[in-house]
């Protein structure tokens, strides 16, 4: 299993970071984001737009796709079961990730799995095939396989829904990737994020997010994690 991008690597992007509003999502050194909005907004149609791509689903969040930016990924499982009870199944889910990750060439930045839904900061493939609606797809097919396979139930529905975020601003960043860390505090899971196993951050203890935890604070921002 992949670990996560080391503190050393994750300031020496940051000190490359001239300001903490961003013209361009992490990771993407030729897309607009905002540009794109604007284009897609006057379009009114969620249609292929080339850079950015949107997906419009029926009772579905609309998703931009930016070829090589940075997204927060949130699912959650169907009706929000605890499917993911034990620690057999998190890291099932865990591998899955990783696998997808590596088979769609998307890297993993952060990551946590808990009972009924997981979070993760990845920077996208540069190919416009390989989206956030076709990594998703994939990603939750193989959950769903493996999930029922441990509990030797067939076709059951174990995914629901699913919730991503274009990084654009530097701010919105570390912050997201402090709430990834912090997590299962948040849920009442542990008292400490170094004491969870089911992710990124557990490998990470030698590091010190003191500071960044500090001037990021991960309770501050809104996401949908009603779990």
């Amino acid at each position: 299993m992949s670990r996560p991008l080391g503190m050393t690597a994750l300031l020496h992007s940051k000190a490359n970071k001239s300001s903490q509003q961003m013209s361009r999502p992490f990771g993407r050194d030729s897309m607009n984001v905002s540009t794109t909005l604007l284009r897609w907004l006057h379009s009114k149609q969620g249609k292929i737009m080339e850079p950015g791509i949107f997906y419009n689903y029926k009772h579905a969040p609309t998703h931009l796709f930016v070829p090589g930016a940075t997204y927060m990924l949130t699912a959650g499982t169907y009706k929000k079961d605890r499917f993911f009870d034990i620690a057999k199944k998190k890291n099932a889910v865990s591998k899955c990730l990783h696998n997808v990750s590596k088979e769609m060439n998307w890297k993993i930045i952060a990551w946590v799995v808990l009972d009924n839904h997981y979070h993760t900061l990845l920077t996208a493939s540069e190919s416009g095939n390989n989206s956030v609606a076709a990594f998703v797809k994939k990603l939750h097919r193989r959950i769903s396989i493996n999930t029922n396979r441990l509990d030797n139930i067939k076709g059951r529905h174990v995914m629901e829904n699913y919730w991503d975020k274009c990084i654009t601003y530097e701010k919105s960043y570390w912050a997201r990737l402090n709430y990834i860390n912090n997590n299962p505090v948040k849920h009442g899971y542990v008292e400490s994020a170094a004491d969870y196993p089911f992710g990124s951050y557990y490998y990470s203890q030698k590091e010190d997010w003191t500071e960044l935890e500090k001037q990021y604070p991960w309770n501050t921002i809104n996401e949908k994690d009603d779990f």
